[in-house]
């Protein structure tokens, strides 16, 4: 079976690597609607194939496969039998029916649709057109939680009347998690919890009740829902702001089970008596992701119509027993997938209503943040070098400059951010392992690329002292109040006095006012502050919390924390901005000059509702416009 991927993002390379250990199962194309994400996602990783819709179409007529690279998707129904949806939750609907109507079975990743009506729709015209259609939830196909409602058949626990289920994760404020109007913990994470009340509790509920922590940004950053039926009751909650021990408890009758943390991945389950001393432990094996399961329940349930629609099984496809046995081989059935997408229909009907409850309020006019060039206008030119300061330094309207320094072998003080030269010069090597006239000897090359850069003159580059910096630099400093963001790059590598030669140059240029130092070694930071106890200092962290908890103890002055770190929970926000505490937020998903991936269309002064005072981007001209 050849399957097409709707979609280039993380879920999906673990996909394609769960795909290879499962039999007569191969990936045949991936789609997105811009080929340089697709062509991105290949090179990062390593996933050979062709954008040449006539060499994919003769590798399949050789029954060998070369997989596709594409943004239409007609040509990848070419070259497929299957799809397999993984594009942004509200694209899931669209991109179902396509491929339906496409003659091609679906399996969809989670949450199926948003709307109960729409899930209903989707499989009727499954139906329709004979294919098979799935909502991907690992855990639903895994052996460990078939075992669990195995037992719960059993009567291992006697009759069950209640069910919990927890999922939270933090550290998402940068993706799509968070953004939209499909966002927040509910959408994001509660087909994980909403499916074993469906499956344990039935899908006849009687009446649900929602209670959501706002996010700053007007998303729910964490979510408890309660569910009642006639006999029992349920709770699920999900988190992105929050985090909660992500454990399954099902009380019965006679006992209850447990399913310890991450229960989602079903490895251990605990059968629990009156009787403490009495307990049942049951384990099963979790191989890889998880997603190998649901591709073979998926190659499965495809195999079995196809079989009958080739008069190869005992029975007819429009006999309603084939479906039934199609339903049973799914482990998570229409009905149920269609209950929960009629909670996700009535969460987000009701969500201002939530949020506004608990305190939540639309965002007056916010100030837009500083913009300050990350290594420079690393977009367009090669991070880290003087023409890249200089383009940045040129944007009307900018704020600041941020790059990074570390120490030759030789004791100078260089400008460039990794620890290796591999990625952005044509050498290859430690930077404390070469003497400064040794690395002017290489040539700056674009990111992860072997040849040498060219300027408009015909010069290549080299790596920039921090002296050669501070000449370029200082007259925009005194004419305009340029704010330079000095990285202590020695979190890796210490370079012992490294503060002290920074500081005395910075002394010796007359820019102390201008200076703010940063680091994710947070006790160099300190050491700056016993060199010079006025000098502005920042704590790195890819999480704001973190920077929190080491500002406060190396008593540094503010925060520099990178946009999925952000914190997203309304009332943490307001308590960073009472106290005065300076947010300046890097951007780490912007592509660099050299590097293929695409600058996606994404607003970072949005983040002015999640506290932050400045951005650093690698497009600064992009914000100043």
């Amino acid at each position: 079976m050849r399957i097409g991927i709707i979609g280039t993002g993380r879920i999906v390379n673990r996909f394609i690597s769960e795909v290879e250990t499962v039999n007569n199962v191969e990936v045949s194309a991936i789609y997105n609607p811009h080929i340089e994400s697709v062509l991105f996602f290949a090179e990062k990783n390593n996933i050979e194939g062709t954008a040449d819709l006539d060499t994919a179409l003769e590798a399949k007529a050789l029954e060998t496969t070369k997989v596709l690279f594409t943004d239409i998707k007609e040509d990848m129904y070419k070259v497929c039998d299957a799809v397999y949806v993984a594009s942004p939750h509200e694209y899931h609907v669209s991109d179902m029916r396509d491929a339906i109507n496409a003659g091609k079975h679906v399996l969809c990743e989670k949450p199926f649709a948003l709307s109960g009506d729409e899930a209903v729709s989707v499989f009727e015209l499954a139906r329709e057109k004979e294919v098979i259609c799935m909502e991907a939830i690992k855990t639903a196909y895994c052996p460990g939680f078939s075992g669990l409602i195995q037992l719960i058949e059993n009567g291992v626990i006697g009759q069950p009347y209640d069910v919990e289920a927890t999922f939270t994760k933090i550290g998402s404020s940068s993706g799509r998690e968070m953004w939209g109007s499909a966002a927040g913990s509910f959408v994001e994470l509660g087909s994980y919890v909403l499916f074993p009340i469906a499956k344990i509790m039935g899908t006849e509920s009687l009446e649900s009740y929602n209670w959501s922590l706002p996010s700053a940004n007007g998303n729910d950053s964490y979510t408890k829902s309660c569910f009642s039926y006639r006999f029992g009751t349920a709770t699920a909650k999900t988190g992105l702001g929050v985090k909660s021990e992500g454990e399954l408890i099902i009380a019965g009758e006679n006992g209850y089970i447990k399913v310890p943390s991450p229960w989602w991945l079903t490895k251990r389950i605990e059968v629990h008596h009156e009787d403490p001393n009495r307990v049942e432990v049951y384990e099963s094996l979790f191989e890889g992701s998880g997603l190998r399961y649901e591709i073979t329940a998926f190659r499965n349930a495809c195999e079995t119509l196809d079989k009958s629609k080739a008069g190869e099984a005992p029975v007819e496809v429009d006999n309603e027993d084939v479906w039934c046995e199609l339903e049973s081989i799914a482990s998570l059935s229409p009905q149920e997938t269609i209950w929960m997408a009629y909670q996700f229909e009535s969460f987000l009907a009701n969500k201002k209503e939530l949020l506004r409850i608990t305190g939540y309020e639309e965002p007056s006019q916010l100030k837009k943040p500083d913009v300050y060039a990350h290594r420079g206008s690393s977009y367009e030119y090669p991070e880290n070098t003087l023409l890249s300061f200089e383009k940045a330094a040129e944007v009307d309207g900018i704020k600041g400059i941020e790059f990074d320094v570390q120490l030759t072998k030789d004791g100078e003080i260089v400008v460039i951010h990794d620890e290796a030269i591999d990625r952005t010069t044509n050498g290859k090597g430690y930077v404390r392992d070469f003497t400064l006239s040794e690395l002017k000897k290489l040539s700056i090359t674009p990111s992860g690329n072997d040849a040498p850069f060219v300027d408009e003159e015909g010069n290549h580059l080299q790596i920039p002292t921090l002296k050669e910096v501070f000449d370029l630099l200082r007259p925009y400093c005194e004419k305009n109040g340029l704010i330079l963001n000095i990285e202590l790059k020695n979190s890796v590598y210490p370079y012992e006095g490294m503060e002290k030669k920074v500081i005395e140059l910075v002394a010796e240029y007359k820019l102390q006012e201008n200076i703010i130092y940063s680091s994710f070694n947070h006790d160099s930071l300190a050491v700056v502050k016993d060199i010079n106890p006025a000098a502005q200092t920042a704590t790195l962290d890819a999480d704001m919390l973190k920077c929190i908890e080491g500002m406060v103890r190396v008593g540094a002055d503010g925060v520099h924390p990178g946009s999925a770190g952000m914190t997203v929970n309304m009332d943490t926000v307001e308590r960073i901005k009472e106290a005065g505490i300076p947010v300046r937020m890097w951007n780490g998903t912007e592509p660099l000059f050299g590097q293929t991936r695409r600058l996606k269309e994404c607003d970072l002064d949005k983040y002015a509702v999640f506290g932050a005072d400045v951005i650093m981007t690698n497009v600064p001209d992009r914000y100043l416009k």
